[in-house]
C-alpha cells in the first residue's frame, strides 16, 4: 500500500437499494460515512438475512 497522499482531498459515497444515498468530503466525514455506512448495513430492511444473521444468496 503506498503511504497517503496529504495533498489529495478524500471524498467517497455510500449508497443502498433502499435508497440510502449519501457523499462525504474530506477525512473526517469519510470516517464518519464509513461509520454509518456499517451501521447502516445492520439496520437496513432491503438487505435479506437468514436466520443465522448472514446475508441471504
Amino acid at each position: 500500500m503506498a503511504p497517503p497522499d496529504w495533498s489529495v482531498t478524500p471524498s467517497a459515497r455510500s449508497w443502498c437499494l433502499c435508497g440510502y444515498d449519501r457523499h462525504a468530503v474530506g477525512r473526517a466525514a469519510v470516517a464518519r460515512l464509513v461509520a454509518d455506512h456499517a451501521e447502516h448495513r445492520t439496520a437496513c430492511p432491503r438487505i435479506a438475512r437468514t436466520v443465522e444473521g448472514g446475508r441471504a444468496a
